[in-house]
Parts: C-alpha cells; structure tokens; sequence
C-alpha cells in the first residue's frame, strides 16, 4: 500500500533554504581615489541592512551589516587609496559581518552613501579628503603622527605565581614560580639592555600577586605588550616542549561585557578612550574594536614567539585559554609555557642558568621580529632599526657613527660596550634612522 511521507521535513528544509537564500553575500569590495575624494564600492548579491559610524583616535569608519556573510571564497578586497590606509573585515556576532576602514586623518562627518537604485546589488559610500590631504600619499603619515619626542616600547614581564603560590612542582621539587622568576629577570635584562625597549617587572621577588594586581600593573606602566611566563606540567612523564598562549574567544567577550556593565568607571582601558561619556551602543563597538585588534596582535606575537623557540627547542603550538592575565582589551598579552616541568629532562634544562639565558634570548628575538613589523608610531622603534655591523681595519668608534649618522654613545649602548675600543671582526649593533 502507497503511504505518503511526512510532510514536516519539507517544509522544515524549504525554511531552511529560505533562510540561506536571505542572507546577504559580500562579494567584492574597491576603495579608489576619484579627485578629492575616496570611493568605496561594496557588492552583495542582496543589499544588507547596515550601520555606519565614525571614530577618532586611531581614526576609522566602521560598517556593520546585519544577517550578511563573505562570499564562499571570501570577498574580494582592492584598495588604493591616501585616505583609506587600510580595509579590516570580520564576522560578527552570529549573523552580521563587519567593515573597518582605517583612516588617515580624521574626517568628521565627510562621508555620505549613494541613494540606492531599488534593483541595485552595490553600495557606494564617498569619503571627502580633509582640506589640504589631497592625494599625497606623503601626507598621511604626517597627520597621523603623534605628538612629542618617541619612547621605549615599554614590556610588562610577568613571572607567574610566587609567593604562598608555587605554581606547579616537578619531579625534582623545582618550583614554577623559581623558574618563571629567574627567566623572567634574565629577559628584563635583555631587553633592558637592547635598543628602543624597557622592561618592567610584575614582581622582581618571591611575593604573591593577585592576577588583577598584574593586569593593572600593566596598564599602569601603559605596556605595549604582556608576557606572562610560566613552566607548564602534565599528567604523562613524556611530554615536553614550549607553548604560547592567548586569550580565548569565549573570554573575550565575558570581559567585554563586563567593561560595558562598568563603562562608567572604566576610563583609559581601550587605547586611551574613556567610556564614562559614551553610550551603550559606542561604548559597545569601541570595545570591540579595540579587542579584535588587541587579540589580532596577541596571535602575531605568540606565533613570533614560537618562532623564537624553535631554534633550540620543541614549540608545541599557539593555543587559546580564558587565562585572567591575558584579558587586558588593549595590549597584546601572551602566556608563555617555558616548558613542561613534569618532565625530568626539561626540569634539569630549566633549572640549568645557560639554558634560562638561551630562553631569554629566544624570547627577545620574537620581540623584536613583533616590534619590526607592529611597532606604533610613537615608538622609537618604528623610526629605528638595529643592524649589524662587523668592524674592519681601520674602524673607529666615531667613523662608524659617522657612517651610520648615529651617535657613538648610542652604538655603544646598543652594543654594551664599556668603552671606545673596538677590535677586528667584532660585531657591533648600529641603531640606524628608517627612511
């Protein structure tokens, strides 16, 4: 006998598809200088509902469109612009995808969107270039500079636990936090003794301090990163290696939504902008903007970091974790596993002084690989690199500098040099001005 089948399921899946078929698609985007202004040109297979919003300091124009996604492949993204320096896109929430368009000097209220064709797929927003910007692309930098002489990029080094804390023990009875300290001394050494950084402590004895304490230490010194150094343990003997990690999604957004339930005594958390005078909706975005960035950056250092560590031993991964330290919403912030306790070979590595100085200096050149490529205007190292330099017959201190157009003072620092003397085949450090 013929039975009919259930009707539910259809209908369930037509529901579906339609849902499918209702989101918008981002396919393309262009930004293009037309005379005085710049173009932005957006494709969707749908128009989305969207809101735009201006803000200052850095300067951006933000877009979010609701019940949007990339196309399959991704968008594809052109831009050529002097005053847009730069197109960010991600999703957002659970449904919306969001635009950041990165400016180079602010433009108030210069924006404005095309009306749209009722048939038309595009969106045009059209942004007026600032008196005076043009079209030079010379001209960005120079309204984006910050006021006053540059600084040293300033690290927050955080030996974990100590005090009544010992962290976690190993087979030997070495103590985590022994090992995060003596570390965490020899890096601050290091760095304070290289070029265009200063290391600070979150505590340069045995004493214990609150993972709050840490956090606002760093905000405090105004860091521009946060490493937290730790020695890690497992259940098996067997395993080994160094990790890194960052903060995780999910705890991301406990403390956004914290920072917003408190906006109004969370002044200078996010990049310098206080929320006590913004709104739910502004305070919302800011934090969220400063977070993805901030998160963006923490993934770029940890992955240097392990770069670092791979030259002299296993680095296992970079790993995410709602770890209370790492949750600063605007400063890069890692968690480092020196290694794994637990095991009887590494602790004996750990507790060995040559091998916590080759750590240190592991971890400095993942600083440095970090700085060279995201180091902030206002930092002595986005105007200067260090290079190399092998002293050859008939070198001298000040021909050297000379050379370079640096101060000998300077070369002598950089190098730790404890006078003018210098031999063949010696190998100097030169801070060299970027062009």
């Amino acid at each position: 006998m013929h039975r009919s089948l259930p009707i539910w399921p259809i209908l369930l899946l037509l529901l579906l598809s339609a849902s499918a078929a209702a989101s918008s698609r981002l396919a393309s985007l262009h930004v293009t200088d037309v005379g005085d202004t710049a173009r932005i040109v957006i494709e969707f297979n749908r128009l989305p509902v969207y809101r735009m919003l201006e803000l200052d300091s850095p300067p951006r124009l933000v877009v979010d469109f609701q019940d949007t996604r990339p196309a399959a492949a991704g968008p594809v993204i052109a831009a050529h612009s002097a005053l847009i320096t730069k197109v960010r896109h991600a999703p957002r929430g659970g449904s919306g995808y969001r635009l950041v368009f990165d400016l180079a000097s602010p433009v108030g209220k210069a924006y404005s969107v095309r009306p749209r064709p009722r048939r038309s797929n595009r969106m045009v927003i059209t942004v007026r270039h600032p008196p005076g910007l043009g079209r030079k692309p010379a001209a960005a930098p120079k309204s984006r500079a910050p006021q006053g002489a540059p600084r040293e990029a300033v690290i927050v080094i955080d030996p974990g636990h100590g005090g009544k804390d010992p962290g976690a023990i190993g087979a030997r009875g070495t103590r985590e936090k022994d090992i995060a300290l003596a570390v965490s001394k020899r890096l601050s050494e290091a760095i304070n003794r290289d070029y265009g950084m200063s290391a600070r402590l979150t505590r340069a004895s045995d004493r214990f301090v609150s993972l709050r304490e840490r956090v606002e230490f760093a905000h405090r010194h105004r860091a521009d990163l946060f490493i937290s150094i730790h020695a890690d343990a497992a259940p098996s003997a067997e395993v080994h290696g160094a990790s890194v990690y960052v903060l995780s999604a999910k705890r991301a957004s406990t403390e956004a939504a914290r920072l917003l339930a408190r906006r109004e005594n969370a002044a200078d958390l996010i990049g310098g902008v206080g929320l006590r005078d913004k709104n739910e909706t502004l305070a919302s975005i800011l934090i969220d903007l400063s977070q993805t960035a901030t998160m963006d950056r923490s993934a770029e250092l940890a992955a240097v970091l392990l770069r670092g560590f791979s030259d002299i031993t296993k680095s296992r991964s970079v790993e995410s974790a709602g770890f209370a330290v790492l949750k600063s919403p605007d400063t890069p912030s890692v968690l480092v596993e020196l290694g794994y306790i637990s095991n009887r070979k590494e602790e004996a590595r750990l507790n060995d002084v040559r091998w916590q100085r080759r750590l240190a200096a592991a971890l400095l050149t993942g600083i440095r690989r970090y700085f060279a490529d995201y180091a902030a205007p206002g930092l002595l190292l986005a105007q200067v690199k260090v290079t190399g330099y092998t002293v050859v017959r008939g070198d001298t201190l000040s021909a050297i500098a000379l050379k370079f157009r640096v101060d000998a003072e300077e070369i002598k620092r950089v190098s730790g040099l404890s006078s003018d003397r210098i031999r063949i085949g010696q190998k100097l450090k030169v801070p060299v001005r970027k062009k």
